[in-house]
């Protein structure tokens, strides 16, 4: 059976990412995803020990683009989601991955006591749906409207709207934006600075990839 191994990214990792790269390599794991971690929802961004600063962020990407890129030159395809969804938004392909499609989609987290949640980062009292034993889909369907959980997610922000590089990013996940007022993503900067550096050597895949239809 196929899996996709799941890597959260904290600062201690992001500083690694070449022997966990590796690690996973000799091991012929070569489907990969790897996703930011998240702080508490009620907390300030940065205040544990495993926090992901927007800088170390950006340098793990940079680095990981890197490995994945070099290995890709030489015939050796890994399958990293991010940047195979990067790949998909390039070759006019939709993205699969929520976070990359601009705002969220109807999905259902149901756990192991029946309660439902509108995404697997979302699974709080705030935002339950109901419950699978007393509630049927239309309902769980008009809590998700009350909330207006996927509608919020269309409002850009005034950063995205004016941004280069929007049509890659879409935003991303409405996990990582901050609190404030004008809201946006945490990792807006380090979102930028990759694709500042990665952007031409990315392209180069994206054309490769087009001409070995790898994406249908």
């Amino acid at each position: 059976m196929d899996f996709n191994i799941l890597t959260v990214v904290t600062s201690q990792l992001a500083q690694n990412i070449t022997k966990v790269y590796n690690f996973y390599k000799r091991n012929n794991w070569l489907y990969q995803q790897y996703i930011p971690c998240m702080d508490p929802m009620e907390e300030q961004r940065g205040g544990n020990g495993y926090s992901l600063t927007p800088q170390a962020y950006a340098d793990f990407l940079k680095k990981l683009f890197d490995l994945w890129y070099q290995d890709f030159t030489q015939g050796f395809i890994v399958s990293i989601r991010y940047f195979d969804n990067l790949l998909r938004i390039m070759n006019g392909i939709p993205p699969e991955s929520c976070a990359m499609t601009g705002h969220c989609n109807v999905q259902y987290l149901v756990e192991a006591d029946g309660s439902v949640f509108p995404c697997d980062f979302y699974a709080i009292d705030k935002y339950c749906l109901g419950n699978l034993k007393t509630d049927s889909i239309e309902q769980l369907d008009d809590k998700r409207h009350s909330l207006r959980f996927v509608e919020s997610s269309k409002e850009l922000t005034g950063k995205c709207a004016n941004c280069t590089w929007y049509g890659l990013c879409r935003g991303g996940c409405r996990r990582d934006y901050t609190q404030e007022e004008d809201s946006h993503n945490y990792y807006c900067e380090s979102y930028k600075a990759f694709f500042e550096y990665a952007y031409p050597r990315l392209s180069h895949i994206a054309n490769l990839s087009r001409q070995r239809s790898l994406f249908r």
